[in-house]
């Protein structure tokens, strides 16, 4: 009879799709390779534990790009064990009160869908040092779904959370949210690029896919005409000042830093930020936000979700002065 921890052998199909055809150069330290020097710049003043993260998740996708078994025994059983412990607080903790309303330990959503990474590790929030910084300043959550991480969020402001999402019926959901939660969550029905207009949204298979900045590897239903704006345009409309910055824009997280470049270089919100979805993204977002200003410091976060490297946050912030 197997464990319990069996429940949470990492199976391969999902993230073989993505990583599959990438990350050819994983630790080929040759003279004729890149691949040292995107190593060793995005290591670059990382904490231990974020260096460990960012190896391990290197390793694990040259693990998964030299195999073809569908499941992999590749977890510690410190991780084993703290995921099927999220596992468990979910499937326990988790009630139908009624029509459209579920709730979760104090939190409450329109549908079943409580993720361990938002409710339980909170984004790795943990990793911020000075939450003061955003306490009383307004937040921007980009790629919000239905209000949930912007529910965790407005817990760290008196101020409004912007949650961005360009699924309309993300949008529904998300009012329900605020209103359940009696929370200060702003629904913007809007996708965030590097410039204000409009565009086309490739709506994934998965609703949550939805992106303006399609990865090839992605399969996608539709392409639909979407309104853009950028985070720089939005806070200077309407003189917002900005405490924390959150994306997770499925591939296009670039084009939003990109589009915030003068929120960021003046105003130095906490910044979360995807980089895991595409190499590309992996190596670079990091040297991006150190061009825009060099006093940022950073963490790296992996959340206990059963993947290897998805659900990778970049987590950024002023260092403080120890002076």
């Amino acid at each position: 009879m197997g464990s319990e921890n069996d429940s949470v052998l990492y199976r391969t199909k999902k993230e073989r799709l993505i990583y599959g055809n990438h990350f050819g150069d994983i630790f080929d330290f040759s003279k004729e390779s890149n691949f040292p020097h995107k190593f060793y710049n995005l290591l670059n003043d990382l904490d231990v534990c974020s260096k460990n993260i960012i190896i391990s998740c290197l390793y694990r996708i040259k693990v998964l790009n030299s195999c073809e078994d569908e499941i992999i025994d590749i977890f510690t059983e410190e991780e084993k064990e703290k995921m099927a412990c999220i596992k468990r607080d979910l499937k326990c903790n988790i009630m139908h009160l009624a029509e459209n309303v579920w709730a979760y330990k104090g939190y409450m959503l329109p549908i079943k869908d409580f993720r361990g990474e938002i409710f339980l590790e909170k984004m790795g929030i943990s990793c911020i040092e000075d939450r003061d910084r955003c306490a009383h300043k307004d937040m921007i959550d980009v790629g919000a779904y239905i209000g949930d991480s912007a529910l965790v969020l407005s817990e760290l402001t008196s101020g409004n959370v912007y949650a961005f999402d360009p699924v309309e019926g993300n949008i529904e959901y998300m009012k329900q949210t605020a209103l359940m939660n009696q929370r200060k969550i702003i629904p913007m029905n809007m996708a965030v690029s590097d410039k204000d207009g409009e565009d086309y949204l490739s709506v994934g298979e998965a609703v949550f896919n939805s992106t303006i900045e399609e990865i090839g590897e992605r399969k996608y239903v539709e392409k639909v005409p979407i309104k853009t704006v950028t985070i720089d345009q939005f806070v200077s409309k309407y003189g917002l000042a900005i405490g924390l910055l959150k994306i997770h824009a499925e591939g296009a997280e670039q084009k939003v830093l990109e589009g915030a470049r003068n929120t960021i270089i003046e105003q130095a919100p906490v910044i979360i930020v995807e980089m895991n979805h595409t190499e590309n993204d992996f190596y670079n977002i990091k040297p991006m936000i150190e061009e825009m200003r060099s006093d940022y410091g950073f963490k790296v976060f992996k959340p206990m979700n059963g993947l290897i490297c998805l659900g990778l946050k970049l987590i950024a912030e002023v260092k403080r002065d120890l002076s």
